[in-house]
């Protein structure tokens, strides 16, 4: 059974946040001890309407990039990284990476070397320790995400952090008496993503609530930490709403909450990834779960510059989101994987088109796509099953916890990426079925120049089969030129059969 503890810390911030303006009379905040773990949240003190403000965090309490850009620490080390580590904020590689760089250093500073700091009470009720993967030992990482997305994100963002932890000892170091080091760096940094939500810019005015899609509104946003709300904890569908004022933010309730009772937050539809790399926990089940796929072609692709152009044009992605509960390959991913793997003839053909590109009818380009996703979801799915076996042969000292976030998280990629793999199975019917593998525009061109009718409607009567692609259709023309007195191509093709002496083909089979 569960022990309740009130902590004092969390009455010293409740107590600073109201001696700053804020509104906090409904909430309590513990800690709940079990022999399994130490779960941290807020309580209502009172029954809370629908409706009715949970509480109101005024700015002069909101640690946003601004109060830290616009900090003396953070202008000097914002000049520098600009002046000498520009590659460590590119936009492109590391989004927000200035601010968050910013905003840790400041958290850092604050809570170790500031003196009177205004932020004391807010930093001191932070957790001394975070479960995000960036935080665990390498070897746990490798041991626990092998084989995962995740583990390749997490090792990239630990080399982010050894360039900047010296980055920023060249030109701060003199402010910090030895307390600005990679671990306090990991500290603050899990703090700011595992607990930031957007905030409107100055001057900037929108209305936010649980519903709003982020990709609507976080371009005119900029991170911000907000004390005592980032206490509440997460539920999904949780019906709350944020209501930004000139003054600060107001939490509004969407369903009563009963005194006594846990206020969530809700921090919107998120799969496990994200949740695990950022946020530090799993959700079992989660339907918001994804596994993300990326196609790219190689710099040495001599049509790379083809590809761009078609997936600009009709707007496709080379990223993509498969879900559990997917029950069909989605349309952008078939035109992704189609254009990825087209060869220069299906590229023409392509950027000729007018409809839209799954429309139509390239019967090898498909086939082909199909199986190329295939296989690439196949040696993820490898990759995952090994990391399996890996994991559960880990042994981990101390808290399991990352154990178990690893397995939840693992669970959920293997489950999707096999529901991916029998959707494209069940695609490979209904393209044998078509009426158009023996139509294709291949055939087409080739049946006009010069291959008589008769075979023609020999080659159109055969069945559909695997083996019976455009390029086995080619070949078959090619053939049937060569011995037909009536071809046209027949002197040319002759020409260059005789030039093949037995040697050459030995050669070539070979």
């Amino acid at each position: 059974m569960k022990k309740v503890k009130y902590t004092p810390a969390g009455e010293d911030l409740l107590e600073w946040a109201r001696e700053n303006g804020a509104t906090v009379t409904n909430l309590q905040i513990y800690n709940e001890d079990s022999l399994k773990e130490v779960d941290r949240g807020v309580k209502a003190r009172n029954t809370i309407a629908s409706g009715e403000e949970i509480c109101f965090i005024p700015n002069a309490i909101l640690l946003s990039e601004s109060v830290a850009l616009n900090s003396e620490i953070g202008k000097l080390v914002a000049n520098h990284l600009k002046e000498s580590h520009a590659e460590l904020i590119s936009p492109e590689h590391y989004p927000h990476g200035k601010e968050i760089i910013c905003m840790a250093v400041f958290m850092v500073y604050e809570k170790y070397e500031a003196t009177d700091s205004h932020w004391a009470s807010y930093l001191n009720s932070l957790p001394k320790d975070y479960n995000l993967p960036v935080c665990w030992a390498p070897d746990a990482i490798a041991g626990l995400l092998g084989g995962t997305n995740l583990e390749y994100i997490t090792f990239d963002r630990l080399r982010w952090f050894q360039q900047i932890v010296p980055a920023v000892e060249e030109c701060a170091g003199h402010l910090f008496n030895g307390t600005w080091n990679l671990e306090n760096f990991l500290w603050a940094y899990a703090s700011i993503t595992s607990r930031a939500f957007p905030k409107a810019k100055k001057d900037e005015k929108y209305g936010v609530d649980s519903s709003t899609i982020e990709s609507d509104w976080i371009s005119i946003s900029e991170l911000c930490l907000y004390p005592v709300l980032d206490m509440l904890n997460h539920k999904r569908g949780f019906k709350i709403e944020w209501r930004m004022k000139d003054n600060g933010v107001a939490f509004i309730a969407r369903e009563e909450i009963p005194k006594g009772s846990d206020v969530f937050n809700n921090y919107g539809p998120k799969g496990n990834e994200n949740l695990l790399g950022n946020y530090g926990f799993v959700l079992d089940p989660n339907p918001e779960n994804y596994f993300k796929i990326s196609l790219n072609n190689s710099l040495q692709d001599p049509f790379i510059l083809k590809r761009r152009d078609l997936f600009q044009k009709n707007s496709i992605s080379r990223f993509h989101m498969l879900y559990e509960d997917d029950v069909g390959l989605k349309r952008d991913l078939l035109i992704a994987a189609s254009i990825f793997v087209a060869n220069e003839y299906e590229l023409d053909c392509f950027e000729e088109y007018e409809g839209e590109l799954d429309k139509l009818e390239l019967w090898r380009n498909r086939s082909i796509a199909l199986t190329t996703l295939y296989q690439l979801l196949d040696q993820k799915l490898r990759n995952h099953l090994s990391g399996e076996i890996q994991m559960n042969s880990y042994v981990l000292r101390g808290d399991q916890t990352p154990l178990h976030l690893a397995k939840v998280y693992r669970s959920g990629q293997i489950t999707i990426i096999q529901n991916a793999m029998n959707l494209i199975l069940k695609e490979y019917p209904k393209l044998l079925e078509s009426k158009e593998l023996c139509k294709s525009k291949t055939f087409f061109h080739i049946a006009h120049h010069g291959i008589d009718k008769k075979f023609q409607k020999k080659l159109g009567k055969l069945k559909s089969n695997e083996y019976l692609d455009e390029d086995v259709m080619l070949i078959l023309c090619l053939i049937h030129s060569l011995y037909s007195s009536k071809s046209p191509w027949k002197p040319i093709l002759t020409q260059y059969y005789e030039s093949f002496s037995t040697e050459r083909c030995e050669e070539l089979l070979l």
